[in-house]
């Protein structure tokens, strides 16, 4: 009876978890973001975001990376481990229930204590002895012991849910960013080709005009030296190309050169989405995986230290064990080889050299780092997102003054190609005028380019859930 009015008590008091009950903390974030331009709006961006450029072949090498990519593959094989363990922790607040069978032969010696006071001579003192059983514990988590531990392994799991979401964003903006890079280099090695030829003409027509005495010697070392330069130019595009190609084939799970097939001919530069949305600062701290993470590593940190002042409590458990006990075959199944036993137990901490109060301490100042890793994820967000904000916004003005140098460089070709026609202007003014076009183009390509690529980077600090 008294045991039974023991445990009734325990059962009463369970669930009552020590230590400190976690809350997610508040941070304070302005209201709207300062860069305000006349693409950017306050409605969230989706979460397929590459959607925006209207590239079909990006499209599907962003899906083929957030499938095949190895750093996302490993990184959603560590979630399955933490649930797993999370699975572990939540499995200790169950009963435990083990099955034992064993058999010995023993041969005990007639000289020792067991022999001591046997009155007759010469005992048995050789036998088989049977043994089956079964033995169950089940603590009983007065103090919030396992709850705690629990809570971690939960947090902790979804830490690294929000590791793999990072990984799947940051690997479609690297397959964004190579892919736009690629098609940007491919235009730029046209451009340069077609450079090329203009200062090799170029340099013709000046060696023609030295053997007429039109011109002199500098004249022709001007040319050639804008020839050669013109040739240098190349090699530096053509590596980056191939450098993008191999990237994005890694990117994607695959051998380098394995999308030369399908991304080898040059394509444009996809154009600028008319409207970006970028939401509120607010949002930062739902759509960030790092922010995310961050919580949650927070919110281990708390339940850790609930574990380790859980730790300086008492743990009750109830165990027991039934099961038949023989020493001869054949009587396993008798009344008297039964055993049985129940009752609670109680394991308290009493001396420990200081260990446990040391443990609670390190945990609590394990929280204190991760509540201020937390605060400065924030704070790194939002000076991440303004700076992505004001990058876009400011490239964005300045390739549209590099595209309409470009269309006055146009302008000027188109008005030297008549006067040549009519006999107002020479060949060579004309090839210089194209040449200048096709400068004015390249600048354009590069900061078009870089426009983009400062797009992709606002779409990965706005961070959102890939899918």
């Amino acid at each position: 009876m008294r045991s039974g009015w023991l445990c009734g008590v325990v059962c009463l008091l369970a669930g009552c978890a020590v230590g400190p009950d976690y809350q997610v903390p508040r941070s304070e974030v302005p209201a709207h973001f300062a860069v305000a331009g006349t693409v950017l709006n306050e409605h969230l961006p989706q979460a397929d975001w590459w959607l925006a450029f209207a590239d079909p072949a990006l499209n599907a090498l962003v899906g083929q990376a957030l499938q095949q990519n190895l750093d996302l593959q490993a990184a959603w094989a560590r979630v399955r481990q933490a649930e797993a363990l999370r699975g572990v922790a939540g499995g200790a607040a169950w009963p435990q229930v083990n099955a034992q069978a064993q058999q010995t032969r023993d041969h005990l010696s007639t000289r020792g204590e067991q022999f001591a006071n046997i009155p007759f001579p010469n005992p048995q003192n050789q036998f088989t002895d049977t043994r089956v059983g079964l033995s169950a514990s089940w603590e009983l988590d007065l103090f919030g012991y396992r709850a705690r531990s629990l809570e971690a392994a939960t947090a902790r799991a979804g830490s690294a849910v929000e590791v793999a979401r990072a990984t799947a964003l940051a690997t479609a903006a690297s397959v964004t960013r190579s892919y736009l890079d690629l098609r940007a280099l491919q235009q730029r090695v046209q451009v340069a080709q077609r450079r090329l030829w203009l200062a090799e003409e170029s340099l013709r027509l000046v060696r023609l005009q030295q053997q007429a005495g039109l011109v002199g010697l500098q004249e022709v070392n001007q040319a050639e030296a804008a020839a050669r330069q013109a040739a240098a130019a190349l090699p530096p595009l053509q590596t980056g190309v191939r450098t993008d190609l191999d990237a994005l084939a890694v990117l994607c799970g695959q051998t380098p050169r394995a999308l030369d097939e399908l991304l080898a001919d040059a394509a444009p530069l996809p154009a600028q989405p008319a409207v970006v949305g970028v939401g509120l600062p607010s949002d930062l701290l739902q759509r960030r995986p790092d922010v995310r993470r961050a919580e949650r590593d927070l919110a281990a940190a708390s339940a850790e230290v609930g574990v380790a002042t859980a730790a300086q409590y008492p743990r009750f458990s109830l165990v027991g064990s039934l099961g038949v006990d023989a020493i001869h075959q054949g009587q396993l199944t008798d009344q008297a080889a039964r055993y049985w036993s129940v009752g609670p137990s109680l394991a308290l901490p009493l001396f420990a050299g200081g260990a446990l109060s040391q443990q609670l301490r390190a945990q609590q100042a394990a929280y204190e780092a991760a509540l201020a890793n937390y605060r400065q994820v924030v704070l790194q967000a939002l000076a991440d997102t303004e700076s992505a904000l004001m990058r876009y916004d400011r490239e964005l003005a300045r390739s549209q003054q590099l595209d309409a140098a470009r269309r006055a460089a146009a302008g000027t070709l188109a008005l030297t190609q008549r006067r040549v026609a009519v006999g107002e202007a020479a060949e060579l003014e004309a090839l210089q005028a194209e040449s200048a076009w096709q400068q004015a183009s390249d600048a354009w390509l590069q900061s078009q380019s870089a426009s983009l690529q400062a797009l992709v980077g606002l779409y990965q600090s706005l961070g959102g859930d890939v899918r």
